[in-house]
């Protein structure tokens, strides 16, 4: 599919389609999860982009009708990693080169630790915009899968790009 030498597409094209459509349909949830605007426009369009390869990928494993859901879910994880990490790549949240690392290791896992619990649990577990989303999308994830086996596992691949 992507590499077809048949078929071959304007893939800057595809890929800026694809973010404004996943944002036209995401952008509310995207807004309340980063109520302060701390993911810029041309951030969210590059993660909203993304869906684009999803759909891809999805349409190679036969995803059928569920390829939309499929593109709505990897661009919302895109959007949600970009959110958090705007918080902790800021200097008010590390204090630089000067920052102890262990601390800042720390204080990164406790910050980021409960938008993937929000994520598992498929329900809020902070009253933070950005545990909404998770719990959003982790309710997602959960009805695409084909068991909960499954669902885990791709918590569990998840889960370690939260690791720090």
């Amino acid at each position: 599919m992507l590499a077809s030498s048949t078929h071959r597409l304007d893939w800057t094209t595809e890929v800026m389609d694809e973010g404004r459509a996943s944002l036209a349909r995401l952008g509310h949830e995207i807004d309340e999860a980063d109520p302060e605007g701390l993911v810029l426009p041309r951030s969210r369009m590059l993660c909203a982009g993304l869906a684009r390869l999803a759909t891809e990928v999805a349409g190679a494993l036969c995803a059928g009708e569920a390829k939309r859901e499929v593109a709505d879910v990897a661009a919302s994880i895109s959007l949600l990693t970009k959110i958090d990490d705007e918080v902790i790549d800021s200097f008010a949240f590390h204090g630089g080169a000067s920052g102890d690392p262990g601390e800042i290791a720390r204080k990164t896992a406790a910050f980021l630790a409960p938008t993937l619990a929000s994520m598992r649990a498929g329900k809020a577990v902070t009253s933070e915009p950005r545990c909404r989303l998770a719990a959003t999308i982790g309710r997602r994830i959960t009805a695409l899968s084909a068991d909960a086996e499954r669902a885990n596992a791709l918590f569990d691949l998840l889960a370690q790009g939260w690791d720090t």
